[in-house]
């Protein structure tokens, strides 16, 4: 290691007189070097022994360094600021958004109950069974449509909507307004998020294999249990609706043909539209549907 710079100073100086071909503008001869305290750089205070402060030499002259650091800070803060009011507008706007979207649910789901009283009305002064049962079964499925548009209007995230959640909803509709206190639901109900532009086909498909079971398959006040379950299986979501009662061969089944099977035509026209498989089983006794879908397909 060099020994430190003395406080006195230092000058050196080559041999005068000796040619060197090297140093043309100094004559021919070696120029004298010269290094002193005055000369040297400036050490900032604390910093390690041969760091110095430089200066900056700009187009008017030498610039401190700690002005250049100035400038970049200065920088950095107006970078800071464009972005911080950024931010505020796009929050802005997706509050706006949400606001309207959550407008837009609860006016559908204003109409769609104004429509199910009508029909109910209607359906009040009708004297024949047939249409009674009709739109009784509209009634149900607008109210599914209603109570979709009502949890989209609950929540916070307007892109997405818990199935789960629906379905606790729906078998609490369903069992007050069936007033069957006889049969019972058993539920197996995983958290699934699904899209929300896919929550109101999903939601009449339930409630059809739902109020399928509670119509047909506990004839003449049997009582029974219709088990629900929603499942997420590796990339599917599964849904299952079974019953304990009368099952395919049942005699009543036969007699309401034609309701029921408008119903499952339903059935079949959603599960297509949500790129599922349904099977349809006889369970020994009673009957289970099931329904295997794409989680993309739901979720997406």
């Amino acid at each position: 290691m060099g020994q430190p710079l003395q406080p006195a100073a230092v000058r050196l100086r080559d041999r005068q007189g000796e040619p060197d071909q090297d140093h043309p503008r100094c004559g021919g001869h070696r120029a004298p070097v010269a290094l002193t305290e005055a000369s040297s750089p400036a050490r900032e205070p604390g910093s390690l022994p041969g760091a110095f402060r430089l200066p900056l030499k700009g187009a008017n002259g030498a610039t401190d360094v700690s002005e250049g650091e100035a400038q970049y800070g200065e920088r950095l803060a107006a970078l800071e600021a464009a972005v911080e009011a950024r931010t505020r507008d796009l929050k802005a706007a997706l509050d706006q958004r949400t606001a309207l979207l959550h407008e837009l649910d609860h006016r559908v789901k204003n109409n769609l109950q104004l429509i199910s009283s009508l029909m109910l009305m209607q359906a009040r002064h009708s004297a024949d069974p047939a249409v009674k049962l009709a739109l009784d079964g509209m009634i149900q499925r607008l109210n599914a449509v209603a109570t979709v548009h009502r949890r989209l209007f609950q929540t916070e995230d307007i892109d997405r909507f818990d199935l789960s959640e629906f379905v606790r909803d729906l078998v609490a509709d369903l069992g007050g307004a069936a007033a069957r206190p006889q049969v019972r639901f058993a539920c197996r109900l995983d958290p699934v998020q699904v899209s929300a532009a896919k929550a109101a086909s999903l939601a009449l498909l339930v409630n059809e294999l739902v109020t399928n079971a509670l119509r047909h398959a506990f004839p003449e006040g049997r009582a029974g249990q219709v088990s629900i379950t929603i499942v997420q299986n590796n990339a599917e979501l599964w849904i299952e609706i079974a019953d304990n009662g009368v099952g395919m061969g049942g005699q009543d089944c036969v007699a309401a043909h034609g309701v029921q099977g408008f119903g499952l035509t339903i059935v079949e026209l959603l599960g297509r539209q949500l790129q599922a498989r349904i099977t349809r089983e006889d369970a020994r006794p009673g009957l289970r549907m099931r329904i295997e879908a794409p989680l993309e397909s739901v979720t997406g």
